[in-house]
C-alpha cells in the first residue's frame, strides 16, 4: 500500500509505502480485494522504518479510517 498526501498522485517518491501484514489488516486495507478503498483517507500505525527502499512502515500493527463529519 503507498500513502499519499493527494488521492490522485502517482508518482513513487511522493508516496509512503506500508507493508501489510498477514491478517485482518490486509484483508481490509489491500487494494485488490477492496477497489473502492482507492483514495479514502486512512490512518495507518506502525513503526517508521525502511520499506521498498524508502522510508515507510514495514509492518502496520493498526488502522482506521478517516471519515468526514
Amino acid at each position: 500500500l503507498a500513502l499519499a498526501e493527494s488521492p490522485g498522485e502517482t508518482i513513487g517518491a511522493k508516496t509512503f509505502p506500508v507493508s501489510l501484514p498477514p491478517g485482518e489488516i490486509r484483508d481490509n486495507l489491500n487494494l485488490k480485494t477492496n477497489p473502492g478503498n482507492l483514495g479514502k483517507e486512512v490512518k495507518i500505525k506502525g513503526k517508521i522504518g525502511t520499506y521498498y527502499g524508502a522510508m515507510g512502515i514495514p509492518d502496520a500493527t493498526a488502522y482506521v479510517f478517516i471519515v468526514d463529519q
